[in-house]
C-alpha cells in the first residue's frame, strides 16, 4: 500500500493544505493592511483624525493578531510536516523491513519447493524399484508353483 493511500494520511494532507491557505490568506490580508495609505492630519481636522487614528490602531490590532495567527499557523504546520516526515521515514523503515523479511521467505519456500521435488522423485523411485523387485518375487513365485504343480503331477 503506498504511503498516500493511508486514510489518516489523506486527512493530514488535507489539514496541511487548509492551513496552508489560511496562511496564505493571513499574510495578503495583512499585507493589505500595512500597505494602505495613511492619511496626514491637518490641525483643522482633529477630530476627524482621531477618528482615522482610531480606525488605524484598530487595523493594527488586526494586523498583530493575523500575523500572529499566521505564525501560529505556520509553526503548527511546520511541526505537523515534522510529525509527518519522521511518520513516513518510520513507515519506509518498516517496509524496508517488512520487505527483506519478505525475499527470506521467499527464498525458503523455493528451498522448500525444491526440496519437496527431490523427495517426491526419491519415493518415485523407489516405489519403481519395489515394484520391479515385487514383479520379479511374482515371477518366482509363478515359477515356483509351476515347478511344484510339475512335481506333483510326477508323483
Amino acid at each position: 500500500m503506498a504511503l498516500n493511500d493511508c486514510k489518516k494520511c489523506r486527512r493530514l494532507k488535507i489539514e496541511l493544505e487548509t492551513e496552508r491557505e489560511l496562511n496564505v490568506e493571513f499574510k495578503k490580508l495583512a499585507e493589505n493592511y500595512e500597505n494602505e495609505p495613511k492619511v496626514e492630519t491637518n490641525s483643522g481636522q482633529n477630530l476627524c483624525c482621531s477618528e482615522l487614528r482610531k480606525q488605524n490602531e484598530d487595523k493594527e490590532i488586526v494586523i498583530n493578531d493575523l500575523t500572529l495567527r499566521v505564525g501560529k499557523a505556520e509553526y503548527e504546520y511546520k511541526q505537523k510536516e515534522k510529525k509527518l516526515e519522521k511518520e513516513r521515514d518510520e513507515v519506509k523503515a518498516e517496509n524496508a523491513k517488512l520487505e527483506d523479511e519478505l525475499k527470506k521467505l521467499q527464498n525458503q519456500n523455493e528451498i522448500t519447493l525444491r526440496n519437496i521435488t527431490l523427495l517426491e522423485s526419491e519415493k518415485k523411485r523407489e516405489v519403481d524399484y519395489l515394484n520391479a523387485e515385487l514383479k520379479k518375487k511374482d515371477a518366482d513365485i509363478a515359477s515356483l508353483r509351476s515347478a511344484n504343480s510339475n512335481l506333483d503331477n510326477a508323483k
